[in-house]
């Protein structure tokens, strides 16, 4: 069976993807969903910012630990951008080294939940931070270049 990068299944899969990917290696308080509930928070991705709202470009974000969060994320931008969640960046893996949502895997396997969006396309996601997992961290694309030119923003999880 032919192996690929997460990165190709992310961009084939899509929508699908992300829920296999979701129901496979996250916990049980994360999950894809593609329900009625109203989101939380809407996040607007461009070339090289996140936007929370109608918030300035990679501004702080704060969330709630504990509670559930539907956000919505979209591509304004006239590339393909994805979204990450964590902390300590590994520019070299394109992933952050500490994930918010993932599940840290034996053997250093790396557990991470990311949605990749072409221009103008659009997802929901559901998911609840762990109360353990408090403090400061951050959002980032990790397409090639878009990191290193800014493509990342605090996220302050309280």
């Amino acid at each position: 069976m032919a192996q690929i990068d997460r990165r190709t299944f992310l961009r084939k899969g899509g929508a699908a993807a992300v829920g296999l990917l979701a129901a496979s290696t996250l916990p049980a308080p994360v999950m894809a969903h593609s329900g009625e509930m109203a989101p939380t928070l809407q996040i607007a991705m461009g070339e090289l910012y996140f936007r929370f709202g109608d918030g300035e470009h990679n501004a702080p974000i704060e969330l709630a630990a504990g509670e559930r969060q539907m956000v919505r994320l979209f591509n304004e931008g006239a590339a393909a951008h994805e979204i990450h969640f964590g902390r300590d960046p590994d520019l070299d893996g394109r992933f952050y080294r500490e994930d918010l949502l993932g599940t840290e895997g034996e053997h250093d396997a790396h557990g991470f939940i990311a949605v990749m969006l072409e221009p103008g396309e659009a997802s929901m996601i559901l998911f609840q931070v762990p109360t353990t997992k408090r403090g400061e961290w951050e959002i980032g694309c990790f397409m090639p270049g878009h990191y290193e030119a800014g493509q990342h923003a605090p996220l302050i999880i309280t």
